[in-house]
């Protein structure tokens, strides 16, 4: 398995559409915990706290 890494949303997005058959998930590195704690409560999503 390889991973690919972009830090452009944009991109994301078009590689997301691009590669859609293939299995893929999405890690974001946030560091306001309200944003988290809005994303967990709306989606299911993990939450990983990395120190």
């Amino acid at each position: 398995m390889l991973a690919i890494r972009s830090k452009d949303p944009e991109e994301i997005i078009e590689l997301a559409k691009k590669y859609r058959a293939f299995p893929m998930e999405l890690t974001l590195y946030i560091n306001d915990p309200k944003i988290v704690a809005g994303l967990k409560s709306k989606r299911k999503v993990d939450v990983i706290k990395i120190d």
